[in-house]
């Protein structure tokens, strides 16, 4: 728990609560061992019931012992055939056609695109406005040039160019974390600030930015993109662990820049009393610690992380819609020998490229499109469950 840390803070815990077990397991409070055995009681009871669920789901299906089935272990597609946990191994599009016949599979391949042309889009024009800080030119002049480099590294890249090169520029974005920490904010505020609470004030606002989170957070791409990724990579059992590790660092390293972000907003534009109202006002971030560098670096991290993005989100369409189809599909496949597959991003980018040059705002559609992708996560997810 947080007990020693708030102490070392001078953090004070203050609760109050109608209900005696309310404040059950309350991680900034000492454990108490009435509450563990009664969270462990608890998930007994749901184990208990997950065993039945699988049991009466797969049957005799099932070849494992149970101490193997129900241990918590995970295993690869494969060793799961060979228990009983699943039938064979497919994708998800193809699945979905299959389970439920061609014209369901339309609507989540339709839903799934537009909200991928959307969130591409979202991505191009953030590009745009990092080019339109540096240069001054507009940024709808720039979405043709951004959709262009994309189509090429796509059209002559291979997945592990895409997937390692990304990542690697993406680490330009540290320069949040160095800036937050030579701004030397409170920690007991930023701790206190971290503590979930409900709005007091513009409660729609508040919701539809929540749901925008979650919306960017657990996007479907990602699961398209990775999912297919571990395919091009022929992925083994060995590769299980190492993967695991990255994905949480990942995650990791990702809610750090976000907290760092908040951290650099708050005490760069809060005392000074600047309401952000237009986006070219955002370059002041980093400049107050890092002078004239700190314009250009916050430029490069806005534009390397959006490109990457937009990689990221054209493969993942055209994984989608050409394992659907069942065409021949694979970013290490040439062009030529996965034509349906290459034309698939390509028209993707054509299509959010022509919504930015069209000079719709860029903001918009990110506040737009990730409100969507929470909103229609039912329609990826539901049919699995």
């Amino acid at each position: 728990g947080f007990v020693d840390l708030m102490h070392k803070l001078g953090i004070e815990r203050r609760v109050y609560n109608a209900g005696e077990r309310k404040v059950m397991l309350d991680p900034f409070q000492p454990e108490k061992p009435e509450d563990v055995a009664r969270i462990k009681a608890i998930q007994q009871d749901m184990h208990a019931s997950f065993i039945a669920l699988v049991k009466a789901r797969r049957g005799t299906r099932l070849t494992g012992a149970d101490e193997t089935l129900f241990s918590g272990e995970f295993w690869t597609a494969a060793k799961a055939i060979d228990l009983g946990l699943a039938d064979r191994i497919g994708e998800l599009r193809s699945a979905m056609r299959e389970r439920f016949g061609y014209p369901f599979f339309v609507i989540p391949l339709v839903t799934m695109s537009v909200l991928g042309v959307l969130v591409l889009a979202s991505e191009l024009g953030g590009l745009s406005l990092a080019m339109q800080l540096v240069t001054g030119i507009s940024f709808p002049w720039w979405a043709p040039l951004g959709a262009f480099t994309a189509w090429l590294l796509l059209w002559k890249g291979t997945f592990g160019i895409i997937e390692k090169g990304a990542s690697l520029l993406g680490l330009v974005t540290l320069v949040f974390v160095v800036v937050a920490l030579k701004l030397h904010p409170r920690w007991s505020h930023v701790a206190t600030a971290a503590m979930p609470s409900l709005p007091a004030h513009e409660t729609m606002r508040y919701w539809f930015i929540a749901v925008s989170i979650m919306g960017a957070s657990i996007a479907p791409y990602l699961l398209y993109f990775y999912s297919s990724g571990a395919i091009e990579d022929k992925w083994t059992e060995d590769d299980v662990s190492m993967n695991r590790v990255s994905a949480t660092l990942g995650m990791t390293f990702g809610g750090l820049l976000s907290i760092a972000v908040l951290i650099v907003a708050a005490l760069v534009f809060v005392p000074r009393g600047i309401h952000i109202e237009e986006f070219d006002q955002i370059a002041l971030m980093l400049t107050s610690v890092l002078g004239r560098w700190g314009f250009y670096l916050l430029a490069a991290s806005l534009g390397v992380a959006c490109f990457g993005a937009m990689l990221e989100i054209a493969l993942s369409v055209a994984y989608m819609t050409a394992q659907g189809f069942g065409w021949t599909w694979g970013e290490d496949a040439r062009p030529r020998d996965a034509a349906r597959f290459s034309l698939t991003y390509t028209v993707t980018l054509v299509l959010g490229a022509l919504i930015v040059a069209l000079g719709v705002d860029p903001l918009a559609i990110t506040l737009m499109s990730m409100a969507l992708t929470a909103a229609l996560l039912p329609i990826a997810i539901v049919p699995f469950v």
